[in-house]
């Protein structure tokens, strides 16, 4: 079924082809110009004299009219691609199920709402940064932000210009961060598209947006001073450290058509002025395609400049139906006397219009979303290269992708990376790219899929990475979207807004709209969100997410390394986004390592209800207590299913008790057990590295051997105590349980028993027994000659060999009520090991006195 947008193109074609191939054989200039103009002074204008309000919500306002640039038919002599349609598509793996050890998207740092609907279609949502404050702009808005999400300021742009031009319409803005000179830029255009037409500039006096700005009103419809009869729309925005450039697409006040693409060069020498004089720009127009000069390219880009390459560069998509090439234009010398424009076309694989794009909820009825064709968004010069990026057809011709396309500048123009990125299902659109100080690349964009609302995503590609990174969402799509223009389109984007941050440019700002739950009518919103280079869960920066870095996280919880104070080391532990780093991160880290197994096995963790974890002393038959020594506590847990991690907090006071290596229980067998001994503090780690999950119900999961290095009496539970545990379902989310605290202490028997002892035959390490005196002994119980029944009772422990001679006194001391541990070194009085043979324990404890026969083995 064909969208609206390949009809329109193919219901103009035959004037398109007749406009832009009726010329004369000879090859055309690939540009007019240059040519000077002047703009009126300028004024100034205070942030401050603005009360914070929403700008007028515009009730279905629009540019208007807003102009279609179809793209010309294939000319006989189109160059050959480097590449075929499809051979530079990477699948998205956050649709699919990853691969092992597959590094994960670039990390959210922090994210907030933006702007929300003034009612205008498209909101065109861009963005800039600067050392302590994010604007975020959109029809017809522009805002002041902190950095912690904080808005300090709305301004309606209709009123912020009404001094220059009455009911100006402010429409289509663009914001920079100068950060050669720390100023903020913002362009808007003002046009009825028939009679006059003004670009529309603000600077601000510094690196505060709140303050002082100077505003101008430069005369669009002119080519230098002359009158060219057409109006600016859909201008881009760029610099580098000597001008600002604005190139819009200029279309005829007559006919309503393309004419072509213009540049406007503006000196920073006086429009950043803070006398707003009168500024002298510099154009160039009718820019076209080198390769077929007959034909006009629309929307070219000037570059964000970081360095100083010595001239700026500016970008377009092939001006065709099949696009082959991408065209670099190099502009030399922009603020002297003779400024040149040269343009080179690029080799780049195969590219066909992108389709429009379907979305969750769609019937057969609806309108699918426009997305703009194919004509790139942004351009970023960096270290040598240019970014830009774009939306593709996908080789079924059934989606759209992302395509971003890095060429190396520093010689001939080459492509260095060329990648659709997307799935099967999914539409990609309105992409905005950048790259930081390490040439880490990062992209936002829309998507809808068949099961997916509109809304923001990103990823990225470090310099380390064999691809495009897994995407990440910014802000899920929260309802179905139809707004439809005058055209019969249903209006989208018509950017999505990034930024590097001035103050440290590894991280990188992103910002773009998404479909937000209806009121009276559908409505779009906006998110910002801070990301990092990192890959999630690159803890160590090595460029790979492995078995090293759920090692080191392990650490972080367990206190025994530093928690990261860099940003981005932060970022790249809390895996699970929680700005914690703890027992979800650990968990989260394993499954991008184990994604295969576990990328079907989440449990929600509102789903886990674990009902209580609690230390429990072991009985006297567990095994554990013959093993490990006469005490042990049991961390034991009642728990629903999709448990994949446990993180536990477990105080206890080192003048009592001391306790020993912590073991894995019968409950969490094949699960990993971690801990760190702090001295008071016990910290545990719990963690399946196959991607298993616990089984759900009552058990114990971990044994925590102890010794009493006094004997602990009836309420003295805190020797040991369960402070606070953390559960992660398999998807890392985390969430804090329910304790519960049993006795550590268990009550005194109601009679004397004495244990076998273990182990028997009796090594170079000795044997143990357990002596369990009862609760109110009296003195016929006691040998003492009277008292309150509640006291002590001495215990004689006597070793004797086969012949009745006394080897050895172990004991002889008063013990009071409850379960006590006898232990023998095999030695005897004087320190040397005894013999091999049969030896007697006798234990006389009161009136209680029993004989165990012990085999003593000497090596």
């Amino acid at each position: 079924m064909m969208n609206r947008s390949h009809a329109l193109v193919l219901a103009m074609l035959t004037f398109f082809f007749t406009h832009a191939f009726s010329v004369d054989a000879e090859a055309q200039p690939t540009s007019q110009g240059p040519a000077q103009g002047t703009s009126g002074a300028g004024v100034q204008q205070n942030t401050g004299s603005f009360a914070t309000f929403p700008g007028t919500v515009r009730l279905m306002g629009r540019k208007a009219p807003k102009h279609a640039i179809p793209l010309y038919p294939d000319p006989p002599n189109l160059r050959p691609a480097a590449a075929p349609l499809g051979s530079n598509e990477q699948d998205d793996l956050t649709r699919l199920l990853q691969a092992p050890g597959q590094v994960s998207a670039p990390g959210l740092i922090s994210n907030f709402q933006g702007p929300g609907f003034t009612g205008f279609i498209p909101p065109d949502p861009i963005v800039a940064v600067g050392p302590n404050h994010i604007m975020p702009l959109v029809n017809s808005d522009f805002h002041i932000y902190d950095k912690t999400g904080t808005l300090l300021q709305t301004i309606d742009a209709e009123v912020w210009y009404n001094g220059l031009v009455a009911n100006n319409g402010a429409f289509d803005p663009k914001i920079i961060y100068d950060h050669f000179a720390d100023r903020w830029v913002m362009v808007w255009l003002s046009s009825d598209f028939s009679t006059f037409s003004w670009i529309l500039v603000s600077v601000s006096d510094d690196a505060d947006p709140n303050g002082a700005w100077c505003n101008w009103a430069l005369q669009a419809d002119l080519n230098g001073s002359t009158a060219a009869g057409n109006a600016a729309d859909y201008q881009g925005l760029g610099y580098d450290q000597n001008a600002v450039y604005v190139v819009p697409n200029q279309f005829n006040f007559s006919t309503g058509f393309f004419d072509y693409a213009k540049i406007r060069i503006l000196p920073k020498t006086t429009l950043y002025d803070d006398l707003c004089p009168a500024i002298a720009w510099t154009d160039f127009w009718d820019l076209r395609d080198p390769d077929v000069t007959a034909a006009a390219v629309a929307t070219v880009r000037p570059a964000l400049t970081f360095g100083a390459p010595g001239v700026e560069y500016l970008m377009n998509d092939s001006p065709f139906l099949t696009g082959t090439t991408m065209t670099v234009w190099t502009l030399a010398n922009p603020v002297g006397p003779t400024p040149t424009l040269t343009a080179q076309n690029v080799a780049v694989t195969t590219r066909e219009l992108p389709p429009d794009a379907d979305q969750m909820g769609s019937t057969a009825g609806s309108t699918d979303i426009n997305i703009g064709g194919p004509r790139i968004r942004n351009v970023v010069y960096r270290g040598g290269s240019l970014w830009t990026a774009h939306s593709v057809a996908d080789a079924s011709g059934q989606f759209a992708r992302a395509r971003y396309v890095r060429i190396d500048v520093s010689g001939a123009p080459s492509v260095l990376e060329d990648v659709s990125f997307g799935s099967d299902n999914c539409w990609l659109y309105y992409p905005a790219i950048t790259a930081d100080v390490n040439s880490n690349m990062t992209m936002v964009y829309s998507q809808s899929c068949t099961n997916e609302f509109a809304g923001v995503h990103y990823t990225g590609r470090a310099t380390t990475d064999p691809g495009v990174q897994p995407s990440a969402l910014l802000k899920a799509g929260e309802a179905f979207y139809e707004l439809v223009d005058g055209s019969g389109r249903n209006r989208w984007g018509d950017y999505s807004g990034i930024a590097v941050d001035p103050v440290d440019d590894r991280l990188v700002w992103i910002y773009g709209e998404y479909a937000e739950t209806p009121g009276a009518i559908d409505l779009w919103g906006t998110w910002v969100g801070q990301v990092s280079s990192r890959a999630i869960g690159d803890a160590n920066d090595d460029g790979n997410v492995d078995v090293a870095d759920v090692t080191l996280v392990v650490e972080y919880v367990l206190e025994i390394t530093p928690l990261p104070v860099d940003p981005l080391d932060f970022t790249a532990a809390d895996c699970a986004a929680n700005a914690n780093i703890d027992i979800g991160d650990i968990v989260c880290i394993t499954d991008i390592i184990l994604s295969p197994i576990v990328a079907s096995a989440a449990v929600p963790i509102g789903a886990i209800n674990p009902a209580e974890l609690r230390l429990t002393r072991a009985g006297d038959d567990h095994p554990l207590r013959q093993i490990a020594g006469s005490n042990a506590v049991m961390l034991e847990a009642d728990v629903g299913p999709g448990i994949a991690g446990l993180q536990a907090r477990i105080k206890y006071d080192p003048t009592r008790v001391r306790l020993r290596a912590p073991v894995v229980a019968e409950g969490a067998a094949g699960f990993v057990l971690a801990s760190n001994d702090l001295g008071g503090e016990l910290l545990l780690v719990l963690y399946n590295p196959i991607g298993r999950t616990l089984d759900p119900g009552e058990g114990p999961l971990v044994w925590i051997p102890f010794e009493e290095i006094r004997p602990l009496s009836l309420g003295e539970d805190d020797a040991i105590e369960l402070v606070s545990v953390l559960l992660a379902d398999r998807g890392g989310n985390v969430a804090s349980v329910a304790i519960g605290q049993a006795s550590l202490v268990e009550a005194p028997p109601t009679e004397f028993r004495l244990s076998e002892p273990y182990p028997n035959p009796v090594g170079s390490s000795g044997t143990r027994l357990e002596l369990e005196i009862p609760l109110g002994i009296g003195p016929s119980l006691s040998g003492a000659r009277g008292g309150s029944g509640t006291g002590s009772v001495r215990v004689q422990v006597e070793v004797y060999n086969v012949r009745g001679q006394l080897v050895r006194k172990v004991m002889d001391e008063p013990l009071r009520p409850g379960r006590h541990s006898i232990q023998w070194d095999g030695r005897t009085d004087n320190g040397a090991f005894v013999s091999s043979g049969l030896y007697v324990m006798r234990v006389i404890a009161g009136s209680f006195n029993e004989t165990r026969k012990l085999i003593v083995a000497t090596p």
